[in-house]
């Protein structure tokens, strides 16, 4: 996982933990900042959900962990090798 990847974690990892304490503050109404700390709540769970987007173009889970690859089936790679026949014998009529 490279440096980028791991920056990511920790802030989506730190912005988890305020969103509970920023959770807890309200339901013990401890705070007079309510609409403040609820919009601030979605703005942190909106930014969580895209940096987990970019770890998963990555190919890396929320906890730092590559996703395995799907292995291929057989019909998989059957098609594929059709495929590339198909356009191999595209590429000599030309």
């Amino acid at each position: 996982m490279s440096e980028e990847q791991k920056q990511i974690v920790d802030m989506m990892k730190r912005r988890d933990q305020d969103i509970e304490i920023m959770q807890l503050l309200l339901k013990h109404n401890l705070t007079k900042k309510r609409a403040e700390y609820k919009l601030l709540i979605m703005y942190y769970k909106a930014c969580n959900v895209m940096s987990k987007a970019k770890l998963m173009m990555s190919r890396i889970d929320d906890n730092g962990i590559g996703l395995r690859r799907i292995p291929q089936t057989p019909k998989d790679i059957k098609q594929a090798s059709l495929w590339y026949e198909h356009l191999e014998r595209q590429a000599s009529n030309l």
